[in-house]
């Protein structure tokens, strides 16, 4: 029987090997002096594999019996997290950072309050507030650049 933490890793794996490919599809290079707008997002992978493959292996390693893991609703919500982390891959290519991220934060807000209710400005401000801020360490802070998308470029 496959344990619920042996699925998380075995995921955070294969998510990981999958935005690494996307990733690896930026025409900036990583370079010592400037690693560019590459640089969070390969960190991000290798932090994704690994922690991946150390909750994989501890979970082997452990003996305990494990209750239900997802039922239909948790399945369904992992499958639309996953799709829109696609499409935001893509936003990220087409239309860039600044309109991409606001969006996927927003969406993805909406999608973690599980049917509760949620005001509609609180999740607006929170989006474009975390997108501005991510924004200004990234770009004024690191001096490095953030994808601007190829429909916007010249």
């Amino acid at each position: 029987m496959i344990k619920k933490d042996q699925m998380i890793g075995a995921g955070l794996v294969l998510v990981g090997i999958f935005f690494g490919v996307m990733t690896s599809q930026f025409s900036m290079p990583l370079t010592a002096e400037y690693p560019g707008p590459k640089m969070l997002p390969t960190l991000a992978v290798f932090g994704l594999i690994v922690c991946g493959i150390g909750i994989f292996v501890q979970s082997t390693l452990k003996n305990a019996k494990e209750k239900v893991f997802l039922g239909k609703d948790g399945w369904i919500r992992g499958g639309l997290t996953f799709g829109i982390l696609v499409l935001y891959v893509l936003g990220l290519k087409y239309i860039g950072y600044m309109i991409s991220t606001p969006i996927l934060l927003y969406v993805l807000a909406t999608l973690f309050a599980k049917g509760r209710y949620t005001r509609l400005v609180p999740r607006i401000v929170y989006s474009v507030s975390f997108s501005i801020l991510v924004y200004l360490v990234y770009v004024q802070l690191f001096k490095l650049s953030l994808p601007a998308g190829s429909l916007f470029q010249g």
